[in-house]
């Protein structure tokens, strides 16, 4: 035989040896925490316009979900799992053909009983189809999972705290402070890109929550305190605070949850706690002598009218649309009654104007100049703050 015909056949044999190949790689994750492998798909001169494979993975260990791969989306193609969690089909109710690429994101979750150790993820009968029907083995390349011990978050007994008035009572809709140790977060606040089709973020960089079981909303993550937005909950009493991270789920620690915890904005000077009341003009109620860097203070004036802004002010008429940016703003069911200087203020407006954030306006009464107390309450429940204000 002629050394072209050698090298002809032996071309030949290998295009058809060649298949189509489906691979993973390794990732690490802790207890409690999600692995995702992308599934990664090369033709290898095949035509498929579907795929289907099965996974070996201890199904004990892992929850697994699957979304479609950037190859999937451009072919126009779905996945779906089966119900044992074993077979991921990528199809479509088209004839076009699946590319070089990511084919499939596979995400297990590690269950908080998971140990550490590797957990290989192999592929069983993956098959290929083409546009006619046709059937064929695609060739497997599995990877693995290596769960490692993460470092447990901590709260601390009577770490769950009202944001504006550090009382341990929280409620519903209510912005919310929890203080503990190895929460990794890196000190952010939540932005426009954390809110997702309107949505509130219930993680930051899977840092989360949940307050009576209910996935709170994450304001603000940092390595040893998380703000939080209270779910709507209407359960009252004793209730369990939790954190995850990646590095594990805390210890439930106990806080007290009442239908209403209000607090509004304050400030600390001379030894006093200022209530923060904003004018139309921008500026605050305070001693005119009063300075901070980008504000102006100046006391209250009888029949001028004021805003306070609070949280915890109970549920609103009609209901908030849970987890949700606000389109429009949604009044109080309760009853809010201020009183400054002793006089009963005519409160103008009290509702939500954002999520968790309440929006108070009274007119300023007829009472005597200098510093007044001020108490604000909605249905008998108080703020539980000693403030005042300085009246002209």
């Amino acid at each position: 035989m002629s050394a072209r015909k050698c090298l002809i056949g032996a071309a030949l044999t290998a295009n058809l040896l060649a298949a189509a190949t489906l691979s993973l790689g390794t990732s690490t994750t802790t207890s409690g925490s999600t692995a995702t492998l992308n599934v990664s798909y090369a033709t290898q001169g095949d035509q498929f316009t579907g795929v289907q494979f099965d996974l070996d993975y201890d199904t004990v260990a892992f929850t697994l979900t699957a979304t479609a791969g950037s190859t999937a989306l451009a072919a126009g193609k779905d996945v779906s799992v089966s119900t044992d969690k074993k077979r991921v089909l990528v199809v479509g109710l088209n004839s076009n053909i699946l590319t070089d690429g990511t084919l499939v994101v596979l995400n297990f979750l590690a269950k908080d009983t998971t140990s550490p150790g590797d957990y290989p993820i192999a592929f069983r009968s993956a098959m290929g189809t083409d546009a006619r029907g046709t059937t064929k083995p695609i060739s497997m390349l599995g990877g693995n999972i290596q769960v490692i011990a993460g470092v447990k978050p901590v709260v601390v007994p009577g770490g769950v705290r009202n944001n504006f008035t550090n009382e341990a009572q929280i409620s519903s809709s209510a912005f919310t402070i929890v203080y503990g140790s190895n929460f990794g977060g890196v000190g952010r606040s939540w932005t426009g890109a954390d809110f997702v089709n309107n949505q509130l973020p219930t993680a930051l960089d899977g840092i989360s929550a949940t307050i009576n079981g209910r996935s709170a909303y994450v304001v603000y993550v940092g390595a040893n305190q998380i703000n939080l937005l209270s779910p709507e909950d209407p359960a009252t009493g004793s209730v369990d605070v939790q954190v995850r991270t990646p590095g594990g789920l805390s210890d439930a620690v106990k806080v007290a949850k009442t239908s209403y915890a209000p607090g509004v904005a304050t400030y600390s000077a001379e030894g006093l706690t200022y209530v923060t009341a904003t004018r139309a003009d921008g500026s605050i109620t305070g001693k005119s002598n009063f300075s901070s860097p980008g504000y102006r203070f100046r006391p209250a004036v009888p029949g001028e009218t004021v805003t306070f802004w609070g949280s915890g002010f109970g549920p609103a008429n009609p209901p908030i649309p849970p987890g949700q940016i606000l389109g429009t703003i949604y009044p109080l069911d309760g009853t809010v009654r201020v009183s400054i200087g002793g006089v009963s203020a005519n409160v103008t407006f009290a509702g939500y104007v954002s999520p968790g954030l309440v929006q108070i306006n009274c007119v300023v009464p007829n009472t005597t100049s200098g510093l007044q107390p001020v108490s604000i309450s909605v249905n008998g429940s108080a703020v539980p703050l000693s403030m005042v204000m300085p009246i002209n």
